[in-house]
């Protein structure tokens, strides 16, 4: 029964491994190349505007621009500290201790790291979104 139990916690902390890193994987190479080539887009919008003529608004682009300039460092900032707990927790040798770790620690990144890529969905074209969308995966089934 012990071995059994130990091969369940060994099991939980592979597969939650499997997915940190394959959400690393997507941020650093989809999603946060995604957000630099729209928001460049955005910045050149309103430096366009800004030349042409003093009078013409650009608020919209400003703040979009802003919000996700500030959302992007969030992600960053939050897929860093995830590569970092995943880096600590290699070097640790007790299963139990480690799969605590992985729900205390990981889980709770990974989540957080979710909420601000949802939130950049919501902010985000379609067009230069890498992946589906909700809707798009709601209204294909």
């Amino acid at each position: 029964m012990e071995s059994r139990y130990e091969i369940q916690i060994e099991n939980y902390c592979k597969i939650i491994q499997i997915e940190s890193n394959t959400m690393l994987s997507m941020v650093r190479s989809d999603i946060l190349p995604a957000v630099c080539e729209y928001t460049k887009k955005l910045g050149e919008s309103v430096l366009t505007k800004m030349q042409l003529n003093s009078d013409i608004t650009f608020e919209y682009e400003k703040n979009i621009l802003k919000n996700l300039s500030n959302l992007c460092s969030k992600l960053y900032k939050s897929i860093e500290e995830l590569a970092l707990c995943n880096e600590k927790l290699n070097n640790i040798s007790d299963i139990k201790k480690s799969a605590y770790e992985y729900k205390n620690s990981v889980l709770k990144i990974m989540q957080k790291t979710r909420s601000i890529i949802d939130e950049l969905e919501i902010n985000m074209p379609k067009k230069y979104w890498p992946f589906p969308t909700y809707e798009d995966i709601l209204f294909s089934v």
